[in-house]
């Protein structure tokens, strides 16, 4: 099974709970965002400590991405997956409820396109959008494209 055919498969298990976090979204962040932890934090028996640990540190830090990065182009091949998935989930987080970090994220991802482990980031933070799943995912396009609409080719 490929790397991104297996991040695919766990974002497909994960699905449900960003969603879940997207109806009846409250108008404070902090109640909103504590809201989405705790739907996560019940949803995530499947995820390895790997990869909580990895969307928990860019949630705090968003400016860490590099080192998890470098931490991932050094790993295993499955922990070089469960780095790749911790950081498609804190996109998710931050997309909502961190602007500003989520830009440093993507800004990253844009001027380092070049690196596989981005390029399958990309590939898996797409994946459900480009599937046509509802509720899912980071929207369509790449973070190197630009955009555009998911059955357009890229």
């Amino acid at each position: 099974m490929t790397r991104v055919a297996f991040i695919v498969c766990a974002m497909a298990v994960l699905i449900g709970f960003p969603a879940a976090a997207q109806v009846g979204t409250v108008a404070n962040p902090d109640t909103s965002a504590q809201a989405y932890l705790a739907t996560a934090s019940r949803n995530e028996s499947g995820l390895s400590p790997q990869t909580r640990q990895t969307r928990d540190r860019l949630i705090r830090d968003p400016s860490r991405i590099a080192a998890v990065i470098e931490a991932a182009s050094v790993a295993n091949a499955m922990t070089k997956v469960e780095i790749e998935l911790g950081v498609v989930l804190a996109l998710e987080y931050l997309e909502r409820f961190d602007p500003p970090g989520y830009r440093a994220l993507t800004d990253y991802l844009k001027t380092h396109s070049d690196n596989p482990i981005v390029a399958d980031i990309n590939g898996a933070s797409n994946a459900p959008a480009q599937m046509g799943t509802v509720g899912g995912g980071l929207g369509g396009g790449t973070f190197a494209s630009g955009g555009g609409s998911p059955s357009s080719p890229q």
